[in-house]
């Protein structure tokens, strides 16, 4: 249909868009009920005019040098369209009980799309280049549905202006939804790039959008996120790249769920290329209040951080202030740790990763960090940290997956609760001292029961807990040059690690079905490993000269 609709667009004749003079007077209103609306601009006042050849329930936008609105017969009357020069402002009124769909072309460099109604609408994107040098470039105040349909093979591109006091560049008041296979580009100069106060959701169909600039978050949206498929480029912003937060009232008191069951503040990601560069001081390239949830249930997943901003602040085991936090905690403090800290995941709530590569890399704090628990059952995940690659204020639980996680100053994991492993593959290298490759606080243990495991640092923990498969550690710190380290019975290796840097040391810990309880093993450094890599482990290498460093014993 929308296809349908955007072919109709290019026959509507331009004698359509004869404007109609006005007074000055800016006050416009429409509608039995919506309130007064004042604009800014000087230029005549215009108005929409009624096309009798555009389908049903079709409202049609043209920029150029000043905007032309055309509106199907059927809703003539029903939603007016007011423009001065390229601005344009849609009021629906609140009889109206069709959905509407906008079709937005053309470009102007002093132009607005701001629309306000009670009914869910479509907004298709056929090629329109909007700069609003006087607030945000689209600005959507109706509260239900939105559709955001980028037609294939078009570019869009919205900019807004600078140093004003508007939330962001794209403003959607009610649910989001982006579909279709062409590209959105956003650059606010103000606040965020786009921002919904309510969910946001880019359905598998949608093409390409890409934050390339923001004074504040690239997506900031209420209630969750969810992502399944498309391409959403993050860079250039001057706080976090995607920011969900739990919708509030007007007292900043969290919505329960039982009021709003979409209320839940999670990253949900089914499928699609999710790539987030930040830069800023204290910034997150995933950051939430709520749980985050990463499968392949619509998709391949892939997904790419990179935090390279500054921390001005620990992160440490005391409250923070600054929003409502999760349901049950005060408002202002959070359930434990501080915000100001440059991470590439933040999530107040759970982390469940079931499947999906993931890639990510910060340069002043954590990788991955869960105030809660982390579980792992899936997917390629590899992570390179300042400090601790992967940290949970709870438990981690790996079941599957493969896991390489490095820090350059930290732990690779550290666990404040219980670790478990029974499946999956794990290599962790934590720093030289008291870091370690895995680190579990002294309440708490580790249980394996499956899975391999190669972990090297300064020290090793000793608080084992289950220990139904074999595994060893060494006695002494020992460095490793070349490319890989080896484990070998005997002579035969049996598998490979790829070290992060060409010299590592420290202690190691090693686990696997491969070892028997009793039975001496080696590490060795080799220069040349070949077979089949996965997420950094090589089963079953063949490699060329080695050297031994280190040996140990399979125990349970």
């Amino acid at each position: 249909m929308i296809r349908k609709l955007l072919t109709t667009i290019m026959t509507v004749p331009v004698m359509l868009f004869t404007a109609c003079s006005t007074s000055d007077d800016d006050t416009i209103t429409s509608g039995t009920t919506n309130t007064a609306t004042t604009t800014p601009w000087s230029g005549v006042m215009r108005y929409g005019i009624e096309s009798p050849t555009l389908d049903d329930d079709c409202i049609s936008i043209t920029w150029a040098d000043t905007a032309q609105v055309a509106i199907a017969s059927n809703i003539y009357g029903k939603v007016t369209a007011q423009i001065r020069d390229g601005h344009v402002t849609l009021l629906a009124s609140d009889d109206l009980d069709t959905e509407v769909t906008y079709l937005l072309s053309g470009i102007s460099t002093r132009g607005s799309l701001y629309m306000d109604g009670s009914y869910k609408a479509t907004f298709a994107m056929n090629g329109v280049t909007l700069t609003n040098p006087d607030s945000a470039a689209v600005n959507i105040r109706d509260g239900k549905r939105i559709a955001i349909y980028l037609a294939e093979g078009t570019t869009n591109t919205l900019t807004d202006g600078s140093g004003l006091s508007h939330k962001a560049c794209m403003m959607v008041k009610g649910h989001t939804e982006f579909s279709g296979a062409g590209t959105l580009n956003l650059y606010s100069y103000t606040g965020h790039a786009f921002w919904g106060k309510e969910y946001v959701q880019l359905k598998a169909s949608v093409g390409t959008i890409n934050v390339k600039k923001a004074v504040g978050d690239g997506f900031n949206v209420n209630q969750y996120f969810q992502m399944n498929g498309g391409t959403l480029n993050i860079e250039g912003t001057g706080d976090d790249g995607l920011q969900v937060s739990y919708k509030t009232d007007d007292n900043d008191n969290v919505i329960p769920l039982t009021e709003d069951a979409d209320n839940t503040s999670e990253i949900l990601i089914k499928g699609g290329t999710l790539t987030v560069s930040t830069t800023a001081a204290d910034s997150k390239c995933l950051k939430t209040e709520g749980d985050i949830n990463i499968n392949e249930n619509k998709g391949t997943t892939v997904i790419t951080l990179n935090n390279s901003g500054s921390s001005s602040g620990s992160s440490g085991m005391s409250g923070m202030g600054g929003g409502p936090g999760r349901p049950g905690q005060t408002s202002g403090t959070s359930a434990s740790g501080s915000s100001t800290a440059s991470k590439g995941i933040k999530a107040q709530g759970n982390i469940n990763i079931e499947s999906g590569n993931m890639n990510v890399t910060t340069s002043s704090h954590e990788g991955i960090e869960s105030k809660s628990a982390i579980s792992i059952s899936g997917g390629n995940i590899y992570v390179k940290a300042y400090d601790d690659a992967i940290n949970s204020a709870g438990s981690i639980t790996v079941s599957g997956g493969s896991v390489y996680a490095y820090s350059t100053s930290n732990d690779g994991l550290d666990s404040n609760g219980n670790m478990s492993i029974s499946g999956g593959n794990i290599i962790a290298f934590g720093a030289s001292g008291a870091e370690t490759g895995i680190d579990i606080d002294e309440q708490h243990s580790l249980s394996i029961t499956g899975g391999q495991l190669f972990a090297l640092g300064g020290r090793i923990d000793s608080r084992f807990g289950t220990m139904s498969q074999a595994y060893g550690y060494t006695s002494q710190s020992v460095t490793y040059s070349g490319s890989y380290i080896v484990v070998l019975k005997g002579s035969t290796p049996l598998w490979a690690v790829r070290m992060p840097a060409s010299s590592v040391g420290g202690i190691a810990l090693v686990s696997s079905s491969q070892l028997q309880s009793g039975t001496s093993y080696t590490l060795a450094s080799a220069a040349t490993v070949s077979g089949t890599e996965n997420c950094g482990f090589i089963d079953s290498p063949t490699i060329g000269s080695y050297t031994g460093k280190a040996s140990f014993t399979a125990r349970k």
